[in-house]
């Protein structure tokens, strides 16, 4: 038991000045030796034992460094609070019944503008500079239109251990009170008419078709072959030996087939007429069909309908106004037109012949209005040449000398770009070359390193020298391409031959 005047602390002695006398003292043998008889007598049971602040009885068993509370904790009295968790420390958990809401509603929204909401869209749950939304010309706070819902923020939920893994978690029990009223048992069978005693006049088949569906046929066959046998001096039943009724049942119809199949095999032996038997299904034989059509010897219909043809979902032969063919039926010059009249206006109105006529003429007219013009041009450039027969002389050589420039220009050029060519050509050879032996001197390097790697494997573990990593830097490509070259690969077969 601890000692409640010991662990008094001294600012509660000097604030408590009215208490001096009951300030520790030192204990007399007599005291002490009191204070060791009231603990065994408390550890055998014969006296009570100590209570502490909420009256509740502390084990005297309790050694003294557990039941020992410190000074700074301020016990009036013997209690073991200290040594349980306290309750400012404990991690507070959601609720059982807390869970994330499902399937917010952003239908209800405000009609006008709120105090406190955002001056872009209207929405309670953040401010003008947190907006996401476009902002707008003219916000919300002015136009009361348009208002944005509020966002559902969801709940920050603490889950202990058991929280996380609960499979039923946000699971509402009053959701199953639905299922079970849609599936009401007492309508799913109809055992008499529902409308007996009624004026309603319907008929009433009932539900007895469905008793006679799935296996309850063979179910009465299996019946019937247990009765059967039973009074045949067989022991079977067919709920108490299912699987030895079964057996039977389907040896019993292998030797009815079997016997079947002799007898039918000794009446065709004795009477022929097997090859009867072996004519195609009366499915076949006794085919017909709802359209019957009679052809003549030149393919030409006798007697009913012809085959239909199959269109497409296009509108087939429509002739609107007056038009005799369809449109796209004339083609002309790159474009589509109508057969009948040569127009290539859609939907038009049909001339007939008289359309034809009309764009015939059109045509000659435009290719004679072409020739003359070409005509026309033709005399101009005859009238031009003569002009200029008399300066060809003086200008004969101004040209000269200009094609002999755009020749030497071009020979210019052409050695410029074959010299660049060149260049180019000498600058990536040596680049390649630069390459290979980088890669070279990567895959040498490679070589002794991995010689190293095995002198240093063959020596004894406690004489290998330290292996320093100050040096240690980022691989090349090159470095990466011997290394790859260089690596053993143990999926190769022939690995093992490389080896040696």
């Amino acid at each position: 038991m601890a000692n409640t005047l010991a662990n008094v602390p001294v600012s509660k002695i000097i604030k408590n000045k009215s208490n001096f006398e009951d300030e520790p003292r030192k204990k007399s043998r007599e005291d002490w030796r009191k204070a060791k008889e009231l603990e065994e007598a408390r550890k055998a049971g014969t006296a009570p034992a100590a209570v502490d602040e909420e009256g509740k009885d502390i084990n005297p068993h309790i050694p003294q460094y557990i039941s020992a509370t410190p000074w700074y904790f301020g016990a009036q009295g013997p209690t073991l609070k200290h040594q349980r968790p306290q309750p400012e420390k404990q991690k507070q958990f959601s609720d059982i019944d807390e869970w994330y809401r499902r399937g917010v509603d952003s239908s209800k929204v405000a009609t006008k503008y709120r105090k406190g909401a955002c001056d872009n869209c209207g929405a309670m749950t953040h401010k003008k500079k947190e907006c996401m939304e476009r902002p707008r010309k003219i916000g919300a706070k002015y136009t009361n239109a348009n208002i944005a819902p509020d966002e559902f923020t969801q709940p920050d939920l603490s889950m202990d251990y058991d929280g996380k893994r609960d499979r039923w978690a946000g699971y509402d029990p009053s959701q199953h009170r639905a299922i079970v009223e849609e599936n009401d048992p007492k309508t799913r069978s109809m055992r008499d008419n529902p409308y007996a005693g009624t004026e309603r006049e319907v008929d009433y088949k009932g539900e007895n078709f469905a008793r006679f569906s799935g296996d309850t046929q063979q179910h009465a066959n299996a019946q019937l072959f247990a009765w059967e046998a039973h009074e045949r001096g067989v022991d079977v039943h067919l709920l108490a030996e299912p699987t030895k009724l079964e057996l039977l049942k389907q040896e019993y119809d292998k030797k009815r087939d079997e016997l079947k199949d002799k007898a039918r095999g000794s009446i065709i032996n004795r009477y022929g007429g097997e090859e009867h038997l072996d004519a195609p299904p009366p499915s076949l034989l006794l085919a017909q069909t709802e359209q019957y059509v009679e052809y003549s010897r030149y393919g030409k219909i006798i007697k009913g309908q012809d085959r239909q043809v199959i269109r497409s979902k296009y509108e087939e032969d429509v002739y609107p106004n007056n038009h005799t063919c369809v449109w796209g039926s004339y083609w002309q010059a790159g474009k589509w037109g109508y057969k009948c009249c040569h127009s290539f206006v859609k939907n038009s109105y049909c001339t007939g012949n008289a359309g034809k006529k009309a764009a015939e003429a059109a045509v000659a007219e435009i290719k004679r209005a072409a020739s003359e013009e070409e005509d026309k041009s033709d005399e101009e450039e005859k009238a031009h040449s003569s002009d200029e027969g008399s300066s060809s002389s003086d200008s004969c050589s101004d040209e000269q000398e200009q094609v002999s420039r755009t020749i030497k220009k071009s020979k210019a050029s052409k050695r410029r770009e074959k010299k660049q060519k060149q260049k180019e050509k000498r600058k990536n050879k040596k680049k390649a070359k630069q390459e290979q032996d980088k890669l070279q001197q990567a895959l040498h390097k490679e070589e002794e390193r991995r010689k190293e790697a095995e002198r240093l494997l063959q020596i004894d573990e406690r004489k290998r020298p330290y292996n320093s990593m100050y040096e240690a830097k980022e691989p090349s490509a090159e470095e990466i391409e011997a290394f790859q070259m260089k690596r053993m690969r143990e999926e190769d077969p022939m690995a093992e031959f490389l080896a040696k």
